[in-house]
């Protein structure tokens, strides 16, 4: 049977990139080497559709589910910005978090304790308090 053999990402957030359509010869639809990717870590389902067979049937999807991990660490993110205008002695409202991500913004989980330090820019002011 020879046809097309597209895959494409249904359930999950991000984006596939790569080559997701292959022409399947001989019932075989070889994807080696198509440099596949999803560029958001989490768990995603990928289903595979068949089209333009040469054959008159109809073949189902077929579907999996995957753990993608992020990648490794190279950015210190805000996930929630400090406010702009701060009163002296009195806690940021709403309290900045910072996370630690990878080439493509996915959170990445540390195994060690990770030690984060803030700091003042911009202006004299000393940041107290700690996580």
């Amino acid at each position: 049977v020879n046809g097309t053999v597209t895959f494409t990402l249904t359930e999950g957030a991000g984006t596939l990139y790569g080559i997701t359509s292959v022409e399947a010869v001989n019932g075989v639809a070889n994807f080696s080497g198509s440099g596949m990717t999803i560029d958001k870590s989490g768990y995603k389902t990928i289903t595979a559709t068949a089209s333009n067979l040469s054959l008159p049937i109809t073949l189902p999807p077929m579907s999996a589910t995957i753990l993608l991990r992020a990648g490794p660490a190279v950015a210190l993110e805000f996930e929630t910005q400090p406010a702009s205008v701060a009163q002296k002695g009195v806690p940021f409202s709403p309290q900045p978090v910072v996370t630690i991500v990878d080439a493509n913004h996915n959170i990445v989980e540390m195994i060690a304790p990770t030690v984060i330090t803030l700091s003042v820019t911009n202006g004299s002011a000393a940041l107290q308090g700690q996580v």
